[in-house]
């Protein structure tokens, strides 16, 4: 239905409103922004947690220790790879909290076993090891808000 253009809609009456009342509501809405400006000012934003995926890990280690990431899913026994190997097994645990098992699957069918050495070899390590150390500079490095 097309209304005329001169057609005009009834207003709603509404009562009179004082200069006093007006100079309230006014206030009041004032400090209501004011208010909520603040509480918005201290409002941290909200923070989501980030966990790096298994990829990130293992290519953090990798690069930790300078070796190729294809090295930690292979079976070499060199030293710099089982340390960069070790370390990503225990960073995986820790961000993840996957089994043992997931995490030797993950490492391309190792047994659940060397994960479980690998964890337990970098958590008993005395802290001035340098395996050690590298673990708790990755642990920061890496993202983690949660």
């Amino acid at each position: 239905m097309t209304h005329p253009a001169s057609y005009e809609w009834p207003r709603p009456t509404l009562p009179p409103i004082s200069n006093q009342q007006s100079a309230i509501s006014n206030q009041q809405s004032t400090l209501l922004k004011l208010k909520l400006t603040k509480a918005l000012r201290k409002a941290p934003p909200p923070i989501t947690p980030v966990t790096p995926d298994a990829g990130q890990i293992m290519a953090a280690a990798a690069e930790a220790y300078d070796v190729p990431l294809s090295y930690l899913t292979g079976h070499s026994r060199r030293l710099a790879i089982v340390r960069a190997r070790r370390l990503a097994m225990t960073l995986v645990r820790y961000y993840h909290d996957l089994s043992f098992q997931a995490i030797a699957t993950m490492f391309h069918c190792r047994d659940h076993g060397t994960a479980m050495h690998a964890c337990r070899t970098l958590e008993n390590a005395p802290p001035e090891c340098i395996e050690r150390r590298t673990f708790i500079r990755l642990l920061k490095q890496l993202p983690l808000l949660a």
